[in-house]
Formats: structure tokens, sequence, C-alpha cells
């Protein structure tokens, strides 16, 4: 997105040794340097999502929900 920086949150290293709660932190600290968050179609059916997705509410976040095809 033109003027926008893109911040990733799934994490393509993955650390067996730290469970998903870790994961699930760092995904939510880096939403703190967000204004707007998008979400992917299915994300409803991921616990983590749904967390990410409450917060992002709750802290009043842009929140876009992409439809299928969309991206």
């Amino acid at each position: 997105m033109e003027g926008h920086e893109i911040i990733e949150t799934v994490f393509e290293e993955y650390d067996e040794t730290k469970g998903a709660v870790y994961y699930l932190g760092k995904s939510i600290e880096l939403m703190e340097k967000c204004d707007r968050v998008v979400f992917m179609p299915g994300w409803e059916k991921a616990r983590g999502c749904r967390i990410e997705y409450d917060i992002a509410k709750n802290y009043g976040k842009e929140i876009l929900l992409l439809k299928e095809g969309e991206y």
C-alpha cells in the first residue's frame, strides 16, 4: 500500500521451545505500531486472530476485513 508500512505478524521462524502465547504476545506488541489492522479471509477460525481482533476493536484500531480475492 502506498504511503503505508506493512507490519507482518505471521512469523516465518518458529521456535518450538516457545508456545503459541509467546507468538501471540509478539503480534500484539507489533499491533501497537499500527493504525489499521487487516484480517484475511478465515481469520475467525484462528484463536489468535480472534484475540487480535478483539484487541484491535477495544483499543480503537481501524479494522479491515478482506474478502476472498481482495488481496
